[in-house]
């Protein structure tokens, strides 16, 4: 991908912050900030505006359902992705009524990340 998207990662977890860093930079992905918990996602969201934000969905302090509901009482473009290894149903539907514009389960495939940047790109056109 030609385009530099800015783009945030909120995670408890450093190593899974890292691990999609490295998935995503080689795809055009310029990673601004980071997170661990959801409260500190939520100010670097409002502070730094990324083009993506990738959530996990268990975060101390506020859930990546949490930054998602309080997104959605925020103008702001941003384009929230939710990342977790917990997809049941309702965790899914959730996130999709709550705006997550997708929903990747861990472990994920470089694929799947791809997919979400396609995504992205086709609906900023």
């Amino acid at each position: 991908m030609e385009n530099k998207y800015r783009v945030l990662i909120a995670d408890d977890l450093e190593e899974m912050r890292e691990l999609l860093k490295a998935t995503i930079e080689p795809l055009g992905c310029s990673v601004d900030a980071e997170a661990e918990d959801g409260m500190e996602a939520l100010r670097l969201i409002v502070t730094i505006q990324p083009d993506i934000v990738f959530l996990d969905i268990n975060m101390p302090v506020k859930t990546g359902l949490d930054v998602l509901a309080e997104m959605k009482t925020i103008d702001l473009n941003v384009f929230p992705v939710i990342v977790s290894g917990y997809s049941t149903v309702t965790n899914v539907q959730e996130a999709i009524q709550l705006g997550a514009r997708g929903f990747v389960v861990k472990p994920y495939s470089t694929e799947k990340i791809q997919q979400i940047l396609e995504k992205f790109n086709s609906e900023q056109s």
